[in-house]
């Protein structure tokens, strides 16, 4: 790359488009913009927005979930200078990148400006680029992805002409990645305004070509990942953990000092908002709401599985008695309902969606053993024994994961806590607490993370391994002693982690899922 020492052209603004569905992500942006992807520990265009100086004036063109994509940008980077360019047409007819640029042309005042998709990562600083040329930024690519990309033809820097998603006859070639530098806008927008369709939408390349006929149009090359295109968006991801614990429907952003959590129902939100306010003396403050998200500033310490010894975990198990796990002050009149909502009529509907994504399941041995099919293990379950509950403030999602300890201050804290329970805010069920801190006991979700289990099928039988907490023996006892103190039932709590696992398997991806699928048959089969 060229080096230079200039700061950014006086006046001019980044205009970050962020309009389109991203459908080459598949599943990915069902529920989220693909500017909101999590990549790194917060969305890609807050690393857009890193990129360039704090002072920066940005134009945003939104269209798909704009709303959410508006909220994030406002709580995770409260103090920028922004302006927001809806474009309703984002997916129609004559929609497009060009499209979306012209929507912004009044905001950018016609003064040189940057202009980048929202699915361009890449980590070169900003003050190694010309600012007193119109430039492109390029990377090689294989001829296998030619087609997905504008492919630059230059001499030396100086861009000559471009092919349009076209198989290249070149082992590699040069594309143009999505980010560049406007100085002659005088050219560039009339021929944006006047130029064809191409490929049925609005494209930038047109204007492109004539500062390239021009000779006036430049590349400079960059460490590029295109994070709109699934096959490397999960590449760039796996570079963070070797397993994707997501979930398609929420997601998890660290930026600014703040922790970020979206969830596509905005009820999840809301409702988590107003159970921490319940109880402030076990959650984080909360610092923003907006309708599918909320945040609140980074907790120092670490989780359960990274700070934990037999000492500590009997501090928490005392600190929980006292602090979490409260009588309730609601009406737990229809509490036998919530729990039967909760436990019977959650676990039928994930089972059948396990079934769902997994039409032609038939395991029907599981490390060697025969264990009945789900169908006859939950004809075996006494849902009654459910129903009789301990109705008390619950976390909802107790596992050490969600728990963090400071060591300066000996204090704990819980994060990400359930919602509600069988539409319950206020209260929930204390057995279904010890179960999700016995499960993720058992379970080591961080280690799993960490792609440190195996899964193999064969024919009708599977066979799994899995990684449990180093201190498994000592907490269990600990934990076990704490439910006989309560009069609560050790071989409830065993069973209901079954039927967590289950829960939660057809929430995570392959192989995590068919694991926890097995492991709850086993248990239920197991645990009498």
């Amino acid at each position: 790359m060229e080096e230079f020492s200039l700061s950014m052209t006086k006046n001019s603004s980044v205009c970050i488009l962020a309009a389109g569905r991203g459908t080459r992500l598949g599943e990915y942006t069902q529920y989220l913009n693909k500017a909101m992807l999590p990549l790194h520990g917060k969305a890609v265009i807050s690393h857009i927005i890193e990129n360039f100086p704090q002072d920066s004036k940005f134009v945003i063109a939104t269209g798909y979930k704009s709303e959410s994509l508006q909220s994030y940008v406002e709580l995770a980077h409260p103090h920028l200078d922004v302006t927001y360019i809806h474009v309703p047409d984002y997916d129609g007819p004559e929609s497009g990148p060009g499209a979306s640029l012209l929507y912004c042309k009044p905001a950018l005042q016609n003064l040189p400006f940057y202009f980048v998709t929202c699915d361009t990562y890449w980590k070169d600083p900003m003050a190694a680029f010309p600012q007193d040329r119109s430039w492109i930024a390029t990377a090689m690519v294989g001829q296998n992805l030619t087609p997905e990309y504008s492919i630059v033809k230059t001499q030396n820097t100086l861009v000559t002409d471009f092919v349009f998603k076209k198989k290249s006859e070149e082992a590699k070639a040069e594309a143009f990645t999505g980010l560049a530098f406007i100085l002659e806008t005088d050219i560039f927008w009339p021929v944006l305004e006047n130029c064809a369709l191409l490929g049925g939408e609005k494209q930038v390349i047109a204007p492109f070509q004539e500062l390239a006929r021009q000779g006036k149009l430049y590349t400079t090359s960059i460490h590029w990942t295109d994070t709109g295109l699934k096959e490397s968006y999960l590449a760039e991801r796996k570079k963070e953990a070797n397993y994707d614990f997501s979930k398609v429907q929420e997601a998890l952003y660290m930026v600014s000092g703040r922790v970020i959590k979206y969830f596509e129902d905005d009820e999840v939100s809301s409702q988590r908002v107003q159970k921490a306010k319940l109880n402030p003396a076990v959650f984080p403050a909360i610092s923003g709401h907006r309708k599918h998200m909320y945040c609140y500033e980074y907790q120092a310490g670490r989780t359960l599985y990274d700070e934990n010894s037999p000492d500590i975990f009997r501090k928490l198990l005392h600190w929980l008695d006292r602090e979490l796990w409260l009588d309730t002050k609601g009406d737990t009149k229809n509490f036998k309902q919530l729990c039967d909502k909760f436990y019977r009529e959650k676990t039928l509907s994930r089972i059948a969606q396990f079934s769902k994504k997994y039409p032609d399941y038939r395991i029907s041995v599981i490390n060697g053993k025969k264990i009945p099919d789900i169908g006859q293990l939950l004809e075996q379950v006494k849902w009654s024994d459910y129903e009789a509950g301990v109705p008390v403030f619950i976390h909802g999602d107790l596992q050490p994961d969600n728990i963090i300890y400071d060591t300066a201050k000996s204090q704990f804290l819980l994060l990400d806590w359930r919602h509600n329970f069988g539409g319950e805010v206020a209260f929930g069920d204390l057995y279904y607490d010890f179960a999700k801190l016995w499960g993720g006991i058992n379970l080591n979700y961080k280690e799993v993370k960490n792609n440190k289990f195996n899964y193999t099928e064969s024919g009708d039988s599977c066979s799994y391994e899995f990684p449990q907490h180093k201190y498994f023996s000592d907490l269990t006892k600990d934990l076990e002693a704490l439910a006989v103190e309560k009069n609560l039932s050790v071989q409830k709590i065993k069973r209901l982690v079954g039927l967590i696992y289950l829960n939660m398997s057809p929430l995570h991806h392959y192989p995590f899922d068919k694991m926890l699928f097995a492991m709850g048959r086993d248990i239920l089969n197991s645990v009498k």
